[in-house]
């Protein structure tokens, strides 16, 4: 191939590496290359959902959850109704959310006799007059004879968050022990804690516990949960602690989706370079062969 074309060639993929590097981050090619709409992702971030935990309730339970739906436009959103595809939840509330602020819309869960209990896929829509938006979320209905559900984990700077759900019924007294512990990966207790807290209550009890732990902790750690007289029957459910798979994440950004895109541009550049390269080489190599073709002579 002639040289000055794999010169051109180079600078134009050189051009383009350093082109994508620019406007990545505005994600201008992203959106060019899968022909997605900007003014849609702008559109989806003006109407804010939060995410919701998962609900754990029994057969024949009322229960109330407050959603607070956040308006990250500069206009206000009309007419806004809270939709869902599940017969259990309802809400029957109207709003207008300003601009910058949030309101919230109360959703009544009613879950009827002769439910099987299981967990159930659920998803919300907010529909407002100017867009709309879904977020999925589960129910899960505990059989009468589950005392204790762990709902989620959550690592944190001091240790983990144990959030669950205690079952009251058939429970006489005023209070209840619950004994909550951490074995590491090599199976070794790291710390356990008892949680005491009052059971007169009618609905489901949520609690949430922090276990605290070493400095640093790394790998699969399994956490416990029981009665203090029935430790053998005790709930059990693994995190992953430590941080050993956010740093490749920070680096390239992965969970944005932009790591491909800067892996994509690097390679341009490479190539670029590589053309330019090998231009420069056959320029130097047809000089050292022809010393002479840059003289001019003529004949007397």
């Amino acid at each position: 191939m002639d040289d000055k074309i794999l010169k051109r060639i180079g600078l134009t993929l050189i051009f383009l590496g350093i082109f994508g590097f620019l406007f990545i981050n505005a994600n201008t090619i992203g959106h060019v290359i899968s022909g997605s709409n900007v003014d849609d992702t702008e559109l989806d971030e003006i109407l804010e959902i939060p995410d919701i935990e998962e609900i754990i309730t029994r057969i024949a339970d009322k229960k109330t959850i407050s959603l607070e739906i956040k308006n990250n436009g500069e206009g206000e959103l009309t007419n806004c109704q809270v939709l869902t595809n599940s017969h259990w939840i309802s809400s029957s509330q109207t709003q207008t959310v300003p601009s910058k602020e949030g309101t919230n819309f109360q959703l009544e869960i009613t879950i009827p006799e002769g439910t099987i209990p299981q967990s159930y896929p659920s998803e919300i829509e907010v529909i407002c007059d100017q867009l709309s938006k879904s977020k999925e979320f589960q129910i899960t209905v505990m059989e009468n004879l589950e005392i204790i559900k762990i709902k989620n984990l959550k690592q944190v700077r001091e240790g983990v968050k144990v959030k669950y759900v205690f079952n009251n019924k058939d429970f006489v007294g005023n209070k209840i022990d619950v004994e909550l512990w951490i074995l590491n990966p090599d199976e070794i207790e790291v710390t356990r804690t008892i949680d005491i807290f009052s059971i007169n209550q009618e609905n489901l009890i949520e609690r949430e516990i922090l276990l605290k732990l070493p400095d640093n902790p790394i790998g699969v750690h399994q956490v416990y949960v029981a009665l203090p007289n029935n430790l053998d029957n005790s709930i059990k459910r693994s995190i992953i602690l430590g941080k050993t798979t956010t740093t490749g994440d920070a680096v390239f950004n992965i969970s944005k989706g932009k790591g491909l895109g800067y892996l994509l541009f690097i390679i341009f550049i490479g190539i670029g370079i590589f053309f330019i390269f090998k231009s420069h080489r056959k320029n130097v190599q047809t000089n050292k062969t022809n010393p002479g073709s840059g003289l001019i002579t003529t004949k007397r």
